[in-house]
């Protein structure tokens, strides 16, 4: 829902500052980073599109590792490609930045402001780092510290009212997933810190995994890149912040375990990724539960082996959901599990090679 409304948004704000946009437009690029332990063999970084420039972490062992995107922050320069080491900025510059961009401003001169140039050519990433810093530091439980991380969101979901053109909507919701990838690593290092070896090594494979069919699942809810046009970059880093804020929920939850912390999961929306990646870094199958363009339940049953089928939803229960293809041959039912995943059942097939009866589990929840 949340991409949805900023896609209508963004295509009403486009129509009223169209010769903005033509002339700031971009799409603009920043590396993944993955998490790898010290036995395990080098694999190639993978990269992600973003659109802040943001640095690449190289891999590290399972005692310090960095489970999120952007393991540490980058400027506030635009950029087609990155290739950095930790802890550094690239300071390569998009051709629609200005050499302004390297005069930044005091943060509490921003959040006064509602100068556009000001506020786009400040570099927000300390700003971020502070906040999450400080969520963490002033929260008595996980579960509040979630909630303080959701309201620096918010705050910095004020920059899209001041935003009129495609870049700046871009960068807007970049600096909006940086907020959540900053609190991945956060958790992730306390967590590496406290957890024994048996549960760190359980956690840390999932949390490859995740890394490793990021970019799958992206495509398979947003298509490729560059089919995207230069709203792209935003609907990518929206995505991306939702499946990230997903991901720290998980990993708050195991953190708060290993410290006899109650926490408390909220409930999860029932749109979203699902996915059977059979213990591994890929994706084998998976199910797409989400709003059309025309506000209709829509869902995406793609199965190993035997294709891609698209229909729609409608509730039947609480978890349980009747699900008929477009083309009216296969009628199944589908089960939410929350946080363990969900399932397919088939009900009715036609002429497909499916039958009545079979079922599919997609245990991985993005």
């Amino acid at each position: 829902m949340r991409l949805r409304n900023i896609i209508i948004g963004c295509l009403l704000l486009n129509a009223v500052a169209l010769s903005g946009c033509g002339t700031n437009a971009g799409s603009t690029a920043a590396p993944d980073s993955s998490a790898q332990e010290t036995e395990s063999a080098s694999e190639p970084d993978e990269e992600k599109t973003v659109n802040i420039t943001v640095t690449e972490s190289e891999k590290s062992s399972s005692e310090n590792v960095n489970i999120g995107t952007n393991t540490s922050t980058g400027n506030k320069n635009v950029s087609t490609e990155t290739d950095s080491d930790n802890d550094k900025a690239d300071s390569s510059e998009d051709d629609s930045s200005d050499s302004e961009r390297d005069v930044d401003s005091d943060s509490t001169d921003i959040w006064n402001s509602k100068d556009r140039d000001l506020i786009f050519n400040h570099d927000f990433t300390d700003d971020i780092k502070q906040d999450i810093a400080g969520a963490s530091a002033s929260s008595s439980s996980l579960n509040e510290e979630l909630s303080q991380v959701q309201k620096v969101t918010e705050k910095y979901d004020e920059l899209f009212k001041v935003c009129e053109a495609q870049l700046e909507l871009n960068m807007a919701a970049g600096y909006t997933y940086m907020i959540w990838d900053e609190e991945l690593n956060s958790l992730w290092k306390r967590f590496s810190a406290s957890a024994d070896a048996s549960t760190k090594e359980r956690v840390l494979k999932d949390e490859q995994n995740w890394i490793s069919m990021k970019e799958e699942v992206v495509i398979d809810n947003l298509g490729r890149r560059e089919d995207g046009g230069s709203m792209y970059p935003m609907l990518e880093n929206s995505f991306l912040r939702e499946i990230t804020e997903n991901r720290c929920v998980i990993l708050a939850s195991e953190l708060a375990r290993i410290k006899g912390e109650d926490f408390n999961m909220p409930e999860r929306n029932i749109y979203g990724t699902y996915v059977d990646n059979q213990g591994t870094g890929n994706v084998y199958s998976s199910l797409i539960m989400r709003k059309g363009w025309e506000n209709e339940d829509e869902a995406i049953v793609s199965l190993y082996r035997v294709g891609e089928i698209f229909g729609t939803f409608t509730k039947k229960t609480n978890d349980e959901y009747s699900f008929e293809s477009n083309d009216e041959t296969i009628k199944g039912i589908i089960r939410i599990k929350g946080w363990d995943g969900a399932s397919f059942e088939v009900t009715e097939a036609g002429d497909s090679i499916l039958a009545a009866g079979d079922k599919f589990d997609f245990g991985f929840v993005f």
